[in-house]
């Protein structure tokens, strides 16, 4: 059962980063499906440790939001996840979430330097939460 869900959190995961690279958006429709299809693996893998790191997520989250270095939808996105990526994998989860967005940010100021225009719409990190936060469910299921 949690491969399926897995697939559904991969299929909803396409549309995040999609919406997030055309618009700059992460609904809120789309954090609650995902949060949802995560709490379905957290209670079929019963690791209540998660609860607490969750929450330390939303709440580190909320703050980087607060000071203007990560949007809500993105905070909103990681906490979403996080409920289904065990403990022992939270961490490296977020390594490579910071991995990813950085070789993103890296990229988008190669192309803006190639183009000599600069890049100012900022770095869409729901596609590095998404790939990420997939391979963290991955590895704990």
């Amino acid at each position: 059962m949690a491969s399926y869900l897995w697939l559904f959190l991969a299929t909803l995961s396409v549309f995040i980063c999609i919406s997030d690279f055309k618009i700059r958006h992460i609904s809120n429709f789309n954090c609650v499906c995902i949060f949802v299809l995560c709490l379905l693996i957290f209670i079929n893998n019963y690791d209540y440790l998660s609860i607490i790191n969750s929450s330390l997520v939303l709440i580190c989250g909320f703050m980087l939001n607060r000071f203007n270095m990560m949007g809500g939808g993105d905070a909103k996105l990681l906490f979403a996840f996080s409920i289904a990526i065990s403990p022992s994998y939270l961490l490296l989860t977020i390594m490579v979430i910071v991995f990813i967005g950085g070789l993103q940010a890296a990229i988008l100021i190669l192309f803006s330097w190639y183009k000599k225009e600069p890049y100012t719409r900022g770095v869409p990190y729901g596609f590095a939460i998404c790939v990420g936060a997939l391979f963290g469910i991955a590895a704990s299921i």
